[in-house]
């Protein structure tokens, strides 16, 4: 059997579960073994259960220096031996290295931009939810989904620098909008008749996953959410971090339709206009008797 490895957080597990399903095509494999190695067990579930995965097994750092060190020489070093990082994944004795593909993000895969996106499912269970809590508070009608800052890669001051004026003034435009993230720096919004704000309320990126299936359309940061919009095809204006900016692999991914992505210095005039032009479309594709 075939093993693959999936290593990091949650943008980095949907991009190597595209590159899992693209080597399985091209060798023609039913499923392929999964080899995870990484800090969030809630990545780990989500990937376990896509589509193609066989068996999957968990590898859990002891420690944060020690997973620094697997990331650095495995993800980050160019041109290093496998032996110098995998007996870190305590697999050795069920994994062999005639049998291991690398599928996760490496230096070379850093440096490249060619990406591969495959479709990937929310458990029923969680989409379930989230579409009734969305339809309770908006009833029938198109709502955006906005998560403003992601903090796992970037901190505040480098993230988009209009997050706050862009949505006092999507609230002041009357546009449904769910909020979501880890960190609340958006309270002020808290119960506004056009805002559900469930900062601080979702459990995992899974949960933020199934709002964005629910709603019509996304506004993010570049974060993993905004990688699965890409793979699941689901419209989505993203505006990119500074740090992000700097990676070839993953801008070139968060740039495929039917993402439309901005720099992390685009004005807040020219966010304006696009989104009145893209929003406008998506809820013309949308049934809504309130406005049509």
């Amino acid at each position: 059997m075939t093993w693959c490895t999936v290593i990091g957080n949650w943008g980095d597990a949907i991009a190597c579960y595209g590159n899992i399903r693209k080597l399985a095509e091209e060798e023609g494999l039913d499923k392929v073994d999964i080899i995870y190695y990484g800090l969030n067990p809630q990545v780990a579930g989500f990937v376990a259960q896509q589509e193609g995965i066989g068996r999957f097994v968990v590898s859990q750092p002891p420690d944060m220096q020690t997973y620094a060190q697997v990331i650095r020489y495995a993800c980050e070093t160019p041109d290093v031996s496998l032996d110098r990082w995998f007996g870190f994944l305590g697999a050795d004795k069920i994994i062999s290295h005639d049998n291991l593909r690398i599928t996760h993000v490496n230096a070379e895969r850093h440096q490249s931009t060619k990406v591969n996106r495959y479709p990937m499912k929310v458990r029923d269970e969680v989409y379930q939810k989230w579409c009734q809590v969305v339809i309770d508070k908006f009833v029938d009608k198109a709502v955006l989904l906005v998560q403003p800052y992601s903090l796992d890669n970037a901190s505040i001051p480098l993230h988009w620098k209009h997050w706050i004026d862009a949505v006092d003034w999507l609230d002041k435009c009357g546009v449904r909008m769910v909020l979501a993230g880890k960190d609340n720096f958006l309270s002020q919004y808290e119960g506004g008749r056009n805002t559900l704000n469930l900062i601080g309320k979702t459990e995992s990126m899974e949960d933020v996953f199934a709002l964005a299936e629910v709603c019509q359309g996304v506004l993010t940061t570049s974060n993993a959410l905004s990688m699965y919009t890409v793979a699941n095809k689901i419209w989505s204006m993203v505006m990119q971090n500074a740090v992000i900016e700097k990676s070839k692999y993953f801008t070139s991914w968060i740039a495929l339709p039917p993402n439309q992505r901005y720099s992390v210095n685009v004005d807040f005039s020219h966010f304006k206009t696009d989104f009145e032009r893209y929003w406008d479309r998506q809820r013309l594709n949308y049934y809504e008797k309130e406005d049509l």
